[in-house]
């Protein structure tokens, strides 16, 4: 292991890097769960909930889908886009790479419909879900990765202006147990 985090430290990532297929498989996981959610929740009949709770729902979802998207086009560039379940599994075997590009244009898409649907803010019994703050924290990040400085700062400032975050956690506590999901945190895994 010592080895191969020390490559993804200091670069290059070379394809032998043992990491490198956990990163592509955990993430692919997660887009198919995203998938599998999103597809749940609107073709599933025997779903009862509210429309705001079902919106919330995609909302998380999207947020995750786009995040492992992003994880995967900064390490790999071009990768298989894959935004529904398959009929047929093995048909998933054969999808063609996306550009960075559609890919980016795509993690936008699922981070601007999250911000638009999550909270705020959730009861503290679901401390580190993702909210709004989060969706758009990641959007910034997204865009400053793309070098799209107006969009970054704007969303940037969604977040800023939300009144839910600041850095008002002392330094010393803020990477302790007792700094987890403080004033400070948008987004904790």
């Amino acid at each position: 292991g010592g080895a191969n985090a020390l490559t993804m430290d200091n670069f290059p990532v070379l394809p032998s890097n043992g990491f490198l297929n956990t990163i592509w498989l955990g993430n692919y996981s997660l887009v198919t769960k995203c998938n599998s959610t999103i597809k749940e929740v609107n073709t599933n009949a025997t779903i009862v909930a509210p429309e705001q709770i079902k919106q919330q729902t995609l909302g998380e979802a999207r947020f995750l889908r786009a995040y492992a998207y992003f994880n995967l086009v900064r390490y790999f560039g071009s990768v298989p886009l894959i935004d529904s379940l398959f009929s047929d599994p093995a048909a998933q075997n054969n999808v063609p790479q996306s550009s960075a590009a559609q890919l980016y244009a795509f993690i936008e898409s699922d981070l601007t419909f999250a911000a638009a649907n999550l909270p705020l803010t959730w009861d503290a019994k679901f401390a580190g879900r993702v909210t709004r703050g989060a969706a758009n924290g990641l959007l910034a990040k997204v865009y400053l990765t793309q070098k799209k400085w107006a969009a970054a700062q704007a969303a940037a400032q969604a977040v800023m202006a939300s009144g839910v975050y600041d850095l008002s956690t002392p330094y010393d506590k803020i990477f302790r147990e007792e700094g987890e999901n403080s004033r400070e945190s948008i987004f904790e895994v």
